[in-house]
């Protein structure tokens, strides 16, 4: 029988699946001058494939939810990887026009709707106590980054000795590898191995389960489960919050590079910036999601670290509006540095998608989240692009529209969303489970 450590073991598989997450969109960008080469057409008349990705990846998430309900986080996840990765071979094998290249694509985005953080907060919610999902969130947060710090030295390697159909045989083969090593050591919850989940007692645990197999047997059906999360006005009220976090993070991440370069830093300089801020991201997101389990609760301290940012993002437009050669590079070495230290909200945003919601909507609820967020994701960079024009091209511009996006987000958040975290417990698991069986049992179970 396993112990409740066996929880790390899904940890650990989570952040090889956030390892894969981005696998097939961070290949495209690796690939695209190649690919527009070898097929004849320009890169802009590639961006549809972009497009169709994150459309079908993000604009049907909920579908994930829906089918998670049905199979369960392993079978679900498991299904998505070998899928995503057979997707990516197939373009390396058999993509040899626009339209093959769209196809597979399309078909790739199709399976990725389960890898985008749909599924995984039901996963870890599941198998952790509250006091202990800040940090498994960090191991599912930091996998992309780690993928994306290994991709900037294997990808040119491959590109220029075997050609840009190498990459996608590769990453192909390690999303589908990692989907079956998924299916064969994970598990859908403890209950399943005879055990419980990370930091409960036994009969916290036994209570919890209880009151999820009961609630989740009213949303069994697709018609109960989409009636249910379409009337919990934390789908709605997340969801803005989320959509104008995913806006700033969107806007910021498409021109964050461009307008470090226009400003007068040289290139040389700009990759250095962004190495710097991804281990200072990676560092402070680790440090925030374990604060969350101990101190305060979460949406507090994400609410303070996103002002904080947004804040930032303003004061950076300032501080070079006049270019970079009237600032000196210490003082805008270290300003990155500060502006690293609180972008480290990924992890706890993750989280706290786990726990807005109560156990047995834990699939659905971030699905139709993900989806609402497209709004975002679409419609901020472009926003973003009308803020440079309309401010005479300057590119840094942007930072007056995603850094109110983050600091509204971050208000919303304080004032409508419930107090969780490893201080707070898991306040919405615990009023599901009075609400099935009773308020004496809870209690009963809670004081042993």
């Amino acid at each position: 029988m396993a112990t409740p450590k066996y929880a790390w073991v899904i940890a650990m598989g989570c952040f090889f699946m956030g390892c894969c997450t981005m696998a097939c969109m961070t290949a495209f960008n690796y690939a695209l001058v190649a690919i527009s080469e070898e097929f004849a057409i320009t890169t802009a008349s590639l961006a549809v494939v972009a497009s169709v990705y994150t459309l079908l990846c993000n604009g049907f998430s909920w579908v994930a939810g829906l089918i998670n309900n049905k199979l369960g986080p392993r079978l679900t996840i498991s299904i998505a990887m070998i899928g995503n990765g057979a997707a990516q071979i197939c373009v390396a094998l058999f993509a040899h026009s626009l339209g093959s290249l769209i196809f597979f694509y399309a078909l790739a985005g199709a399976f990725a709707i389960a890898l985008v953080g749909t599924v995984m907060p039901k996963l870890i919610s599941d198998w952790f106590a509250p006091q202990h999902r800040g940090k498994c969130n960090m191991f599912y947060t930091t996998g992309p980054t780690v993928m994306g710090t290994v991709l900037g030295i294997v990808a040119p390697i491959l590109l220029m000795g075997y050609g840009w159909r190498s990459l996608y045989w590769a990453l192909g083969g390690l999303t589908a590898a990692v989907g079956i090593l998924f299916f064969i050591f994970v598990r859908d919850s403890p209950a399943k191995m005879g055990t419980h989940a990370f930091g409960y007692t036994e009969e916290e645990a036994l209570m919890l389960e209880e009151a999820l197999k009961e609630a989740s047997a009213k949303t069994s059906s697709t018609k109960e489960a989409l009636k249910k999360i379409l009337k919990y006005k934390y789908t709605w009220i997340f969801g803005i919050i989320y959509a104008l976090w995913i806006a700033y993070f969107a806007t910021y991440s498409t021109y964050f590079t461009a307008g470090l370069m226009i400003s007068g830093i040289d290139p040389v300089k700009v990759g250095l910036i962004n190495s710097v801020l991804s281990v200072v991201t990676v560092v402070s997101q680790i440090g925030f999601a374990v604060a969350s389990d101990y101190v305060l609760n979460r949406k507090l301290i994400l609410g303070i670290v996103c002002i904080c940012h947004g804040c930032l993002q303003i004061g950076l437009y300032y501080l070079l509006k006049g270019g970079a050669a009237n600032v000196s590079m210490g003082l805008i070495f270290t300003y990155m540095i500060i502006i690293g230290i609180f972008k480290g909200q990924g992890a706890l945003m993750n989280t706290i998608n786990c726990e807005v919601y109560p156990p047995s909507l834990r699939a659905v609820g971030p699905g139709f989240v993900a989806t609402i967020c497209t709004l975002g994701s679409s419609g901020g960079p472009l926003i973003g692009g009308a803020v440079i024009a309309a401010m005479g091209d300057f590119t840094l511009a942007y930072l007056l529209f995603s850094g109110p996006c983050c600091i509204l987000a971050s208000i919303l958040l304080i004032l409508f969303v419930p107090k969780t975290g490893g201080k707070h417990g898991d306040p919405l698991a615990v009023k599901e489970a009075q609400e099935t069986l009773g308020e004496d049992a809870v209690a009963a179970a809670m004081q042993k």
